[in-house]
């Protein structure tokens, strides 16, 4: 495609791979790249460890998935690097601006506020991980797991708003999920397959042939606050109880959670 796009993002191998994958298919004329927010991790030696190994366990599995994306293939002067935050700066607004780009791509960015978005209204686009409106919030392919929903882990592709997470849905998608499965497994296939689900909104959304529909109300919020150790010990012994299993014997539970395709 030979229009430009600027992408905001984050600094981790996901977020490598998504800006790689982008840039086979359309003309990124640059990055911004956001550090990511890390939890603080606090609480009891035992509770500690367990939290630890989750957050260790995504290293793992983000390195199994993406490994070929540990470099960016992007010319290293089409990468702007800023502190969390920082997308919305002076600096970083008249950075975009010079790239003159007709479209914004945001997948892990800091919320994006109005300067960027009257800019490009309309034009910016952002990949969601979790199905809105059922879950909203803060780890929206995290507590479906925690409820023993593996059917609402996915990912949503939607116009950008003030209205954090709430604009127009252009596209969604769930993760093909295989017996053996872990949660950072479904994870790293729902960044997989939101990617290939943003490359193609893209080319259809740009040539007219998707018109987007407006987020439902409802669903259950999540806050960052909310999590916790107890959480995730949680979505473990689902995992240990079959959970995945349950869900490929009976593939139609979906049905009840119908998505925009």
């Amino acid at each position: 495609m030979d229009f430009p796009i600027v992408i905001i993002t984050g600094d981790q191998l996901r977020h490598n791979y998504f800006v790689d994958q982008l840039n086979f298919h359309f003309d990124v004329r640059g990055v911004v790249s956001e550090s990511v927010y890390q939890p603080k991790i606090e609480g009891e030696p035992d509770e500690l460890s367990d939290l630890r190994r989750h957050f260790e366990e995504r290293g793992q599995a983000e390195r199994r998935y993406f490994v070929s994306s540990e470099q960016m293939t992007l010319p290293q002067n089409w990468l702007l690097r800023v502190s969390k935050g920082e997308a919305n700066s002076d600096q970083v607004f008249a950075w975009i601006m010079d790239k003159a780009p007709q479209y914004l791509v945001l997948y892990g960015s800091s919320i994006i506020r109005e300067r960027l978005l009257n800019t490009f209204e309309g034009r910016t686009i952002n990949m969601h991980l979790g199905l809105s409106p059922y879950y909203r919030g803060s780890g929206t392919n995290f507590w479906p797991l925690v409820n023993g929903e593996p059917e609402l882990v996915g990912v949503t592709i939607h116009l950008a708003t003030l209205d954090v997470d709430a604009g127009a849905i252009l596209k969604q998608v769930r993760p093909e999920i295989s017996v053996g499965d872990r949660n950072h497994d479904l994870g790293c296939k729902a960044i997989i397959a939101g990617t290939e689900a943003m490359i193609a909104t893209i080319k259809d959304y740009t040539a007219g042939k998707i018109k987007p529909k407006p987020q439902p109300e409802g669903g259950r919020l999540y806050k960052r606050a909310d999590f916790n150790v107890e959480a995730v010990r949680q979505m473990w012994r689902n995992f240990d109880a079959g959970m995945i299993e349950a869900y490929l014997a009976e593939p139609e539970r979906a049905d009840r959670y119908p998505i925009i395709e």
